[in-house]
């Protein structure tokens, strides 16, 4: 294992640790920001195992996952208050 490739882990574990307990145990608002910052860290441990193993394929995974991202947020700030039907009845009353 390259020094890259240690890099790569301990960035997906730490980083997505992080992510994941802001998710799961903050509120609302860090849970939108815990998602893109998932993505973030995602693709930055893809690059750098890309760069550790010398091949191009996790730069192609990394891209994929760096434009479907933001995804995440639009999908949790859906299932919240405000972007649909739902949420904007419950405000009504």
């Amino acid at each position: 294992m390259t020094t890259t490739s240690i890099a790569a882990l301990a960035t997906a574990v730490l980083g997505m640790a992080a992510c994941g307990w802001a998710f799961f145990y903050g509120p609302r608002q860090n849970r939108m920001t815990a998602c893109v910052l998932a993505s973030i860290v995602a693709c930055l441990a893809l690059v750098f195992l890309s760069i550790g193993q010398g091949r191009l394929g996790a730069l192609d995974v990394a891209l994929v996952v760096g434009a479907l991202g933001p995804m995440g947020t639009v999908l949790v700030a859906a299932r919240g208050r405000g972007l649909g039907p739902a949420g904007r009845r419950r405000h009504a009353r």
